[in-house]
């Protein structure tokens, strides 16, 4: 279902029914926290999986997450967040940092893929017709994409080895080699953190629905955010814009809600969980500027 067109007069109506003083300052205080809060168990899964090479701070992680994001929100799919927390650490270990943003980020698609695994089989057994016939396929992307990061991490070893001699050795073999150092204690324990990422990153979204007077029953609300955040992490997004809103708009949509109000309110998720954090890291990269990375040493 493709957006509708509406004219700017209906978008102003909508919006001047909502109450726009304190519940909107509660609002914006609690998904803001919920992004500090989030960032900071990311900072803290990136200090774990450094920690085999480098002992940093958590401030000095939460800083290199910051700064990775900066260059996640220009890049297509937030590729730019491996450069960006490269920035922060000598040279000598950079294939390391490499290797624990690779290893962050497959536990968190993982946690992703894996509660939609589970999600979306109980929400269509408990509906004699599913509202939306497209969730199988929503299904079936996530366990193949799961599948996959099970397949690739089992064969990283033989990766390793067919790496030897080629041309791109010299850039690829430290990583391979160092994502092999990981102990399944660690990975495990990253993984955990992954999950309370996931329900922090639930929460926000089903906050600003809230908000937005987006209030379905709890099993379709929870859902809809399974869905948003499965097709935000398999499709490729710039400026992480685009796929979280239009996924928004055609799931509640078809469950009958405003759709500039839908929209809305994966904006404003947008703007706190993606935009201000881009912010924060392009400020710490100005304010830095100087700082060299022969100063860790």
């Amino acid at each position: 279902m493709w957006l509708k067109v509406q004219s700017h007069a209906q978008w102003w109506r909508n919006l001047s029914e909502m109450n726009w003083t304190n519940d909107f300052i509660l609002t914006l205080s609690m998904l803001f926290l919920l992004m500090l809060a989030q960032y900071t168990l990311e900072a803290y899964k990136w200090k774990r999986l450094m920690a085999s090479a480098w002992n940093i701070t958590l401030f000095q992680a939460y800083a290199a997450i910051l700064k990775g994001q900066a260059f996640a929100f220009i890049t297509p799919h937030g590729m730019g967040d491996y450069y960006g927390r490269l920035l922060t650490i000598p040279t000598s270990v950079q294939s390391v940092a490499i290797a624990s943003t690779l290893v962050s980020r497959w536990m968190q698609l993982v946690i992703t893929l894996g509660v939609s695994i589970i999600v979306v089989p109980i929400y269509l057994l408990s509906y004699s017709i599913a509202p939306i016939p497209v969730l199988h396929w929503y299904f079936i992307a996530a366990a193949l994409g799961l599948g996959c990061i099970v397949v690739l991490w089992k064969i990283l070893p033989k990766l390793q080895s067919y790496s030897y001699g080629s041309s791109w050795a010299a850039y690829v073999l430290p990583v391979l080699v160092d994502i092999q150092l990981f102990s399944k204690k660690i990975v495990l324990e990253v993984g955990v953190v992954s999950f309370f990422r996931y329900a922090l990153f639930a929460s926000a979204l089903g906050i600003s629905f809230y908000f937005f007077d987006i209030q379905p029953p709890l099993a379709q609300l929870i859902m809809g955010i399974v869905l948003i955040y499965v097709a935000k992490s398999i499709f490729p997004t710039f400026l992480d814009l685009g796929i979280r809103e239009l996924t928004a708009v055609y799931y509640f949509g078809s469950l009958g809600y405003d759709e500039p109000k839908i929209l809305l309110a994966g904006i404003l998720v947008w703007w706190i969980q993606v935009v201000v954090p881009a912010l924060l890291g392009w400020l710490l990269l100005v304010v830095q500027r100087d700082k060299t990375q022969e100063e860790w040493n």
